[in-house]
């Protein structure tokens, strides 16, 4: 089985690893969000639903 994103808005993507995060962007059109040493701290509390 292959895993779908639902419809509508790209998909947010959080990794720390600058390549392979270029590749998610390009192959999946997804939206890469910026990490700080491995963590989420860049990211606002309460605003991620899964991680």
């Amino acid at each position: 089985m292959r895993a779908r994103r639902a419809s509508g808005s790209p998909g947010r993507y959080y990794e720390t690893a600058a390549p392979w995060a270029e590749y998610l962007v390009d192959t999946f059109k997804v939206i890469a969000r910026p990490t700080a040493d491995g963590t989420l701290a860049l990211t606002p509390d309460g605003s991620v639903d899964l991680v």
